[in-house]
């Protein structure tokens, strides 16, 4: 599958801001549609139902309603202002791609935001400047919710855009169900990839290459992806350390990886080596979930 259609959540963070000057270059570079979405739920429902929490004071409601419609707008400037400056028409009135549209959603219920996530090929989200996880909650359950591949982006501290596109890719490997489907989801962006290499983190009695490790260079092989393995040393260190240090010495340009864990509530909760990477890690991130 080519990618051919992008959403890129934004609320007008700088965090933001650099996840949307990274889904332009994509755009850019692939001849897509870009729709950058800006979404804000004071009262968000998880679910399908269109049940909703109802407030009985109409000041209220018509205060909350004058604060979205404001970030709205100001989303909407400071997304033009970036289009602008990177040469990407917003808004326009041609259909000749790469093309990019602010689209506002309007709802209570988090089944509507889902379903224009869902259609996407690819989703890119900001991340935390310092600190744990995403920018924003409506972030977290785009990642744990909208079953698409999603490139997670932090503003780097030189201000320069996040360069993905075309560069060496890691993936954290470990031939479990999670990263295998983050794998299969992120071929249309490694087939634009200088080359891959699957970094798999084992301790002194490592086994080296295994069958399914082999069936997974084979399948990328098929889909034209220029891949290897490599066996990570722990030495001490836990096997995110060691696969986001082997990341780093390699000078690749983002880390795909499985999202690991949920929880009852809001689908938040993830596991150690996810929660490390969301943490620590200043490469772009492309998770599945």
């Amino acid at each position: 599958m080519a990618l051919k259609s992008i959403i890129c959540l934004f609320d007008g963070t700088d965090p933001d801001v650099a996840a949307l000057e990274t889904a332009i270059a994509i755009a850019k570079a692939r001849s897509a549609h870009l729709r950058v979405v800006h979404a804000h739920f004071p009262f968000l429902v998880y679910g399908g139902g269109r049940g909703g929490y109802l407030l009985s004071d109409d000041t209220w409601i018509e205060a909350i309603n004058r604060q979205q419609f404001q970030q709205e707008a100001n989303a909407h400037s400071r997304a033009k202002e970036v289009c602008q400056r990177l040469d990407l028409p917003l808004d326009g009135e041609g259909k000749t791609l790469p093309h990019a549209s602010f689209v506002p959603v309007h709802s209570t219920i988090a089944a509507d935001l889902l379903r224009e996530l869902s259609l996407c090929d690819l989703l890119v989200l900001g991340g935390k400047a310092q600190g744990d996880g995403l920018e924003s909650s409506v972030a977290e359950m785009a990642l744990f919710s909208s079953g698409r591949p999603a490139l997670i982006v932090r503003p780097r501290d030189d201000g320069a855009t996040p360069q993905f596109d075309g560069e060496r890719l890691a993936v954290a490997w470990n031939g479990g169900p999670q990263v295998v489907r983050a794998l299969v989801g992120a071929i249309p962006v490694m087939r634009h990839a200088r080359d891959v290499v699957l970094l798999k983190a084992e301790g002194h009695r490592h086994t080296g290459a295994t069958s399914g490790d082999t069936t997974a260079l084979v399948y990328l092989d098929a889909h034209g992806v220029n891949a290897s393995l490599e066996v990570v040393e722990m030495e001490h260190r836990s096997a995110a350390e060691a696969v986001l240090d082997r990341a780093r010495e390699l000078k690749c340009a983002g880390l795909v990886m499985g999202a690991y864990g949920h929880s009852v509530f809001r689908e938040m909760v993830i596991g150690g080596f996810s929660q490390h990477m969301l943490r620590n890690c200043e490469l772009p991130l492309l998770m599945s979930h």
